[in-house]
């Protein structure tokens, strides 16, 4: 059993042996062998290409790239597909491909593998446009160009031009040339060619085609004034242009003048407006008249245009150049009213304005004639046409029509007194006035007067005044007037005329002959005054006063008698009248407004049945000191009780109201110089009056 196991491992280990034996012949009988490498390729960018090889013995395929940093294995992703086949299969070749280089490493069964050949991929880029032709702009007659830029492999250009109905392919005629190259050339451009589109289409090895954009030809014309501008007839002042019509590109236009000094280039002012625009407006002044016009048309393109000329023709506005003149004559005089005009065929036609505030047309007739002429002739006038307003219409070819002032007409009346000397008596020491009415023109006045010698004329002086003119003034009227004639001379533009004579008649003021004296008299007793004046219409009025000053008229009453005549009565005069003073006015005619003239004043002295004590009469009271010759007097009593009092003047008004209490101070400094009575008033006994002197 022993001898058989060993036998049997011995078979087991040769057996082992001859395997391998065996593995190892035919791994070495089955290493890779290939058949055919793979090609280099051709191809178009974003188009797809293969690499393939032919090989026996593989067991895998693994296909690498070796773009430039060495070579990096393929996985089935992206653009790449059968990377572990025997064909490698690449999508969407870009342009960054080209120069790659490709290989497959191929593996037995075992462990043997081999690398085939490198085949390099060429990418040939499809035709793209780089650099798109540009917009051009050119005057007529002109070169331009249009330019591209492109790549792509064997690539070719074909430009076109879109002239409004579609895309064309341009070959080298006429105007073109170069039109199957990268820059296409325009010669000697027409009009016709203006807002052309062009572009160009790009062809080469690989496809699409590459197409431009397109660039548009613009085809800016030279000047060409197409309308002329006209001779114009215009009126002065009035707005008036000339114009033109061109064509042409970015024109502009100057206009100018010739005064007949030659053509000078015009700017805007105050008579011309548009000077640079195709139309010139003018405010036609006179001194355009025969100035010659034209415009220069400049472009972007040259030459420039000028168009013809044009003559500016002015009718004149009618202008009146001399106003009519006022006319003064005398009444059944004739005159005339005149006026100058220039303008353009004028014509005339006089107006008047009798008073109504408005003009009307005149038409020849007995007083009016030649009204449609310059001259306008007036005959015998009467006086109602006096302040008549004249004016003249002057037209024209032109209008507004010419308008003159107004020349008026002064009708002077024939000198002629209508109210004579409307006054004959005045009063003595007033300001009397002589006053006439007259009627004329250009008046003056001389008044004279009569003293029985014979008329003189009144000059200036203290006593005549105004002696020049219809109102003689009399200064403070001297009697010596009285019975002297007056009278007045007119002397006007047309003819004189002398007022009637007056006789003058003078009113005497009134004066004082004689004045009253002072009279003395007991309290009780009556007492008069007399006066005496003398003036025409004199009248009396008496008058009284208390404080010497103040006077104040007096009535008949129970007191006062004859108030109103030279005689003054006072009956049963009291101690309160004591030293009032009595006066006079002798008063003339209300209608002289005179001053009354005063007599001198008369003094009524009363004396009293007793004398002034300083004592209450029940001594309860007592005053000190009396008289009083300071600014205060002083009262005292013995009562307990207060008492009032009040202090009366000689008129028996009350000038102080007080009341007493033991003693009080009476200021006087108010009081005049007179006779006062204080009246006590106690509510426990009668205490009598004290009177004292305030001197």
């Amino acid at each position: 059993m022993i001898a058989r196991s060993k036998l049997d491992a011995k078979k087991h280990s040769l057996l082992l042996a001859l395997g391998f034996l065996f593995f190892s012949i035919n791994s070495w009988a089955q290493t890779p062998t290939i058949i055919a490498h793979p090609a280099d390729q051709k191809a178009c960018e974003n188009s797809g290409t293969t690499f393939g090889i032919t090989a026996n013995g593989v067991t895998t395929y693994q296909w690498e790239v070796n773009d430039g940093t060495g070579w990096t294995t393929l996985s089935n992703a992206g653009q790449y597909s059968g990377t572990n086949t025997a064909t490698l299969g690449i999508m969407n070749l870009s342009i960054a491909q080209a120069g790659y280089n490709y290989r497959c490493v191929l593996t037995d069964a075992g462990t043997n593998s081999i690398n085939s050949n490198m085949a390099t991929l060429t990418v040939y880029e499809v035709p793209n446009i780089t650099n798109n032709p540009s917009n051009s702009r050119i005057c007529l007659n002109d070169n331009t160009s249009f330019s591209i830029a492109a790549v792509g492999k064997d690539i070719s250009y074909q430009w076109q031009v879109d002239d409004g109905s579609g895309w064309t392919d341009i070959s080298n005629t006429g105007v073109y040339s170069n039109a199957t190259t990268n820059t296409l050339s325009i010669t000697t451009a027409t009009a016709t060619l203006n807002n052309n589109k062009y572009r160009c289409v790009v062809s080469g090895k690989c496809a699409p085609v590459a197409q431009s954009s397109s660039a548009v030809l613009n085809i800016d014309l030279p000047p060409t004034i197409t309308t002329q501008p006209s001779d114009k007839t215009t009126c002065e002042n009035a707005g008036t242009s000339f114009s033109i019509a061109a064509t042409g590109t970015t024109l502009s236009y100057q206009w100018q003048e010739d005064n007949g000094t030659g053509y000078k280039n015009i700017i805007n002012n105050s008579t011309y407006s548009g000077a640079t625009t195709n139309k010139l407006n003018i405010t036609a002044n006179g001194t355009l008249n025969g100035y010659q016009y034209r415009c220069v048309v400049t472009g972007k393109c040259n030459p420039s245009e000028t168009s013809n000329d044009a003559t500016l023709t002015i009718n004149y506005l009618p202008v009146v150049t001399k106003q009519p003149a006022h006319s003064t004559i005398c009444e059944g005089e004739n005159t005339q009213f005149h006026v100058a005009a220039t303008g353009t065929n004028p014509t005339y036609q006089w107006q008047v304005d009798n008073g109504t505030g408005s003009f009307s047309n005149l038409s020849n007739n007995t007083i009016y004639s030649d009204v449609t002429t310059s001259v306008l002739k007036l005959k015998n006038p009467p006086t109602s046409y006096n302040g008549n307003k004249y004016r003249c219409i002057v037209s024209g070819t032109c209008s507004p029509d010419g308008v003159s002032s107004y020349g008026q007409l002064e009708i002077l009346l024939t000198t002629q007194v209508l109210t004579n000397i409307a006054a004959d008596t005045f009063c003595e020491g007033k300001l009397s006035t002589v006053m006439i009415n007259s009627n004329g023109a250009g008046l003056k006045y001389q008044w004279q007067r009569n003293d029985g010698t014979g008329f003189k004329d009144i000059v200036n002086n203290a006593t005549y005044s105004g002696e020049k003119t219809n109102m003689l003034a009399i200064n403070n009227t001297p009697k010596s007037l009285q019975g002297q004639y007056i009278r007045c001379i007119v002397n006007g533009t047309c003819k004189s005329d002398t007022t009637e004579n007056i006789k003058a008649n003078i009113l005497y003021k009134p004066e004082v002959v004689s004045s009253p004296t002072n009279v003395a008299v007991i309290q009780g007793q009556n007492a008069s005054f007399e006066a005496e004046g003398k003036g025409t219409g004199i009248y009396y009025q008496w008058q009284a006063s208390a404080d010497g000053s103040n006077y104040s008229n007096i009535n008949n009453n129970a007191i006062y008698s004859g108030t109103q005549t030279t005689k003054l009565t006072v009956s049963n005069v009291s101690m309160g009248q004591d030293g009032f003073l009595f006066r006079c006015m002798i008063k003339g005619l209300p209608s002289c407004s005179f001053t009354g003239a005063p007599t001198s004043a008369a003094t009524l002295n009363v004396a009293p049945p007793l004398s002034v004590s300083n004592l209450n009469a029940n001594n309860k009271v007592a005053l000190y000191p009396n008289p009083a010759t300071g600014n205060e007097i002083t009262l005292t009593t013995s009562l307990t009780e207060p008492v009032d009092f009040i202090v009366i003047n000689n008129m028996g008004k009350t000038v102080y109201k007080g009341q007493l209490n033991k003693q009080t101070t009476l200021e006087t400094n108010n009081m005049t110089s007179g006779i006062y009575t204080v009246i006590f008033k106690s509510q426990v006994i009668s205490l009598q009056p004290i009177r004292f002197t305030k001197l």
